[in-house]
């Protein structure tokens, strides 16, 4: 999304709160929008966005740098392609994007944004992400890093119109709009907030209980000051969690459970069918850890996905560091308050 877009969005955020910088007169969070959250199959939220006229869902992805569109739905939603003139952006396995699409009506969560710039998924990026999000279903197999060069030479045969009634998402919303805002995922009642991020200074925003929460600071990733990392620790172990709602299970590599003492012959770890390991294959492992801990709140016995070759994340190597993806499996047991502006994020447990 251009910055233009940005902007507009932020200056309807501000719009719609009237007085959220009279801070001396009226400290109260100021609730800009709450929007219905469904899931996809593979319990990942998503949310109702209308483009050029058409109401689809849209993937709330808190991993996302900025929102996107598929490939597939660039003609049934009537947008312009053209080359995208920014900076270079990844998705997985470090495939560039190349395309932008222009929508010439763009909204979200009651706001409306006129001649919106997307990201466009390249069908290579979709294929691939499908097969891996499969196998952590299924079949238990992992896509290697190769794929996404296989995929990409493949010519795509098919260019029916897809329905796009039957599409669970055709797209993602990403952190260019959600850094707009504070935000809360309320998985218990399925709700997504968005509030001003112009709050008292000092005034913690967790009004939905009265029992202790965690807090953690942001921590800046490398091109990038928006994602949502912080720090945690995993059987005593401190680690960067990267708050990833685009995500269906939480995942690192397995060079950073050997950190932690796990062995290739552990008898804990399995396939994700939960079957020993057969010796010198490359699958995707799962490990049952012992807790998983953000400041006073703890995930007691998480089981986390394990990549067995170096996986790249939006262009970046991951596991160069202690680092761990928390998706949805982790995420649906937690209540949350994100506020890029501050660079902080709150945590309970679900239903709190």
């Amino acid at each position: 999304m251009t910055r233009a877009s940005l902007l507009v969005f932020a200056l309807l955020a501000a719009a719609l709160c009237v007085g959220a910088h009279a801070a001396d007169r009226d400290c109260r969070l100021k609730l800009i929008a709450s929007v219905d959250m469904t899931y996809d199959s593979l319990g990942r939220p998503t949310v109702p966005v209308i483009i050029n006229g058409r109401t689809v869902k849209m993937l709330l992805d808190t991993g996302a740098f900025e929102t996107n569109v598929i490939e597939q739905a660039l003609g049934e939603l009537k947008l312009h392609v053209h080359k995208h003139s920014g900076p270079v952006a990844f998705v997985s396995y470090g495939m560039p994007i190349t395309e932008s699409a222009t929508a010439d009506t763009f909204a979200f969560a009651g706001m409306r944004r006129d001649s919106t710039e997307l990201l466009v998924l390249p069908k290579a990026f979709t294929a691939v992400r499908g097969k891996e999000d499969s196998s952590q279903q299924d079949d238990a197999s992992a896509a290697a890093p190769e794929a996404a060069a296989t995929a990409a030479q493949t010519p795509d045969q098919t260019e029916e119109p897809i329905d796009l009634s039957a599409k669970e998402w055709v797209g993602t919303i990403g952190l260019d709009i959600l850094q707009s805002f504070d935000i809360e995922l309320d998985f218990g009642k399925n709700k997504l907030n968005l509030f001003s991020p112009d709050r008292c200074h000092g005034i913690d925003p967790v009004y939905w209980t009265n029992t202790p929460f965690a807090e953690a600071a942001l921590e800046a990733m490398p091109n990038s000051d928006a994602h949502v990392q912080f720090h945690a620790t995993l059987d005593g172990h401190g680690v960067d969690a990267l708050l990833d709602t685009g995500a269906s299970h939480t995942t690192t590599n397995f060079a950073v459970a050997r950190l932690l003492g796990v062995s290739r012959d552990d008898p804990l770890l399995t396939d994700l069918d939960g079957k020993p390991l057969k010796p010198d294959t490359e699958v995707m492992m799962r490990y049952p850890f012992k807790a998983l801990s953000f400041d006073a709140l703890t995930i007691t016995n998480p089981k986390i996905n394990l990549f067995p070759y170096a996986e790249y994340f939006n262009g970046r190597l991951l596991g160069g560091t202690s680092t761990i993806i928390l998706g949805m499996d982790v995420l649906r047991r937690l209540h949350i308050y994100i506020s890029y502006k501050e660079g902080a994020v709150y945590l309970t447990p679900a239903g709190s």
